[in-house]
């Protein structure tokens, strides 16, 4: 037969026959289709996990709104209703329904919190300023109102205001790092350097990584 009409070999034949499969070519397809498997089923795990819980939310709503409806005057329930709003984001909702417990009973910390929670989330931070403060009035050693009003004043650079906020729930909470980080800041501001030398280090023995603590030690060593 001519040189020319003999059957080309196909260029696509990867394997000859008799050949296998090399043996890690086999496990890197296994362990790949595990994973994308795998992958799958978690996706599919973590979306009806969210909508569970989302309907988890929306039945406590009900049931809170129910009882408020039941009983208006019952403070526990409306604050219980505003958080089940805050936990859906639900925020106008959320501050309208702690309102109405405030003005129930004016003192009501919880409902005062996370109003002010609630306000610095809708950017309504001159709001929630105002309700903290109202927190740190009746309990000044509240950690979690003093820290929403120490970064709001670090954050609107009203430095002259954060010490007045976070001095008397850092000394009771001493070891809450990002309190020490604020009135390092606070001092720092004011030309304390040992001060806020102090609360820097103070900070950073707590909580070694906080970007606050170490960015302003940096600063006061530099100066």
């Amino acid at each position: 037969m001519p040189e020319s009409s003999k059957p080309a070999k196909s260029t696509a034949q990867t394997l000859s026959h008799g050949e296998f499969v090399p043996w890690w070519l086999l496990i890197i397809v296994v362990v790949l289709l595990i994973a994308v498997v795998g992958l799958g089923a978690f996706m599919v795990y973590a979306r009806v996990a969210g909508t569970a819980s989302e309907r988890a939310t929306v039945t406590e709503i009900e049931r809170w709104e129910a009882e408020v409806k039941a009983d208006p005057a019952n403070t526990k329930s409306i604050v219980a209703l505003a958080y089940a709003y805050q936990k859906q984001r639900e925020y106008e909702k959320a501050v309208e329904t702690y309102s109405s417990a405030i003005k129930l009973e004016p003192s009501n910390i919880g409902a005062l919190y996370n109003r002010g929670v609630c306000l610095m989330e809708l950017g309504r931070g001159a709001e929630a300023e105002r309700s903290l403060l109202k927190v740190l009035a009746v309990a000044p050693k509240h950690s979690l109102a003093a820290a929403a009003l120490g970064q709001y004043y670090i954050d609107t650079q009203q430095y002259d205001k954060i010490a007045s906020a976070v001095e008397q729930a850092s000394a009771a909470n001493p070891s809450l790092a990002d309190l020490h980080a604020m009135l390092g800041v606070a001092y720092e501001q004011d030309g304390r350097r040992a001060d806020a030398r102090r609360e820097y280090e103070a900070a950073l023995k707590l909580s070694p990584e906080l970007k606050m603590a170490k960015d302003g030690l940096a600063r006061v060593k530099g100066q």
